[in-house]
Parts: C-alpha cells; structure tokens; sequence
C-alpha cells in the first residue's frame, strides 16, 4: 500500500540538496486526506524520483532560477494524479512521441530506461503516464487508481 504523502516526502529528502546545488527549488502541493494507492511503495517512489530528477537535470544547465512543482490531486473519486513540472525547454513533439520508449535518451550519458521503466511501473498500478511540453514549462503526469480492484501490483 502507497500513502501518496509518505512517498513523495521520501523521495524529497534525496533530492532537495540536489535542486538547491544546482539553484533550483521543488515546491509540493498535496492534496489533503489522498487515498491509499494499492501496490508498491518503492516502485511509485522510483517513479517519482525519476520525473523530478530528470525535472533537474532539464533545468540543471539553464541561468537563473528555477522551479520543479510536484502536485498530487484528486481527479476523479477512484483517481489520483501526480504532476511533476520543470520550466526547462520544450520537449518538441516528435521527441515526446518516443520518450517513454526502451533505450530512448535525450541525454548524452542517459541509458534511455529511466521513463520506460516508469511507464512499466505505472501500468503495472493500473494507471497511465503522459508527457505536455510547451515554451512556459514541461509536465509528466501519472494517473493512478484507488480502487484495488482496478490495480495489479
């Protein structure tokens, strides 16, 4: 069983010294009194910790400050949604089109696996993951259900 709050808390702890390093800040908004997602706390931690890091990494060369936002909501009574934003440049379209796909990378050291295997997580909990880009910022947002009937891990 996944408490939303306890995940992301945990997956903040191993990446607030990393945004101050490099002049970012990772503000968090979470939804009061989010259900229990059923499944494997580790695993929507590793997701998390990969969209927010990768959020770093997009921003890590820009000048000035900037911002990571992760939020967690309700969408629906048996659904919630994480959203983790970063004001990096716009990924374009054809690049999103392959992003969550095995081997993939953008960076010149990246294996390509980190958003492959989180879609694979995310799935495999039932829900979905999707990728926004535009000039003002870059979104990943997953869908996961409540309900355990609807999940598989």
């Amino acid at each position: 069983q996944v408490r939303l709050k306890d995940a992301i808390e945990n997956v903040l702890v191993l990446l607030e010294i990393e945004a101050i390093a490099i002049g970012a800040s990772i503000d968090v908004t979470i939804e009061p009194n989010l259900p229990i997602i059923h499944g494997d706390a580790v695993q929507i931690e590793q997701v998390i910790l990969n969209l927010i890091r990768n959020g770093l990494d997009a921003v890590a060369e820009l000048t000035g400050r900037h911002q990571i936002t992760l939020r967690a909501i309700f969408v629906a009574p048996d659904t919630v949604e994480i959203e983790v934003c970063n004001t990096g440049p716009i990924i374009p379209e054809p690049v999103r089109a392959q992003l969550f796909r095995p081997f993939f990378s953008t960076k010149k050291e990246g294996l390509g696996m980190g958003l492959y295997i989180a879609r694979m997580i995310v799935e495999a909990h039932g829900g979905t993951i999707e990728c926004a880009s535009d000039v003002a910022r870059t979104c990943f947002r997953i869908r996961l259900p409540t309900n355990a009937s609807q999940a598989t891990a």
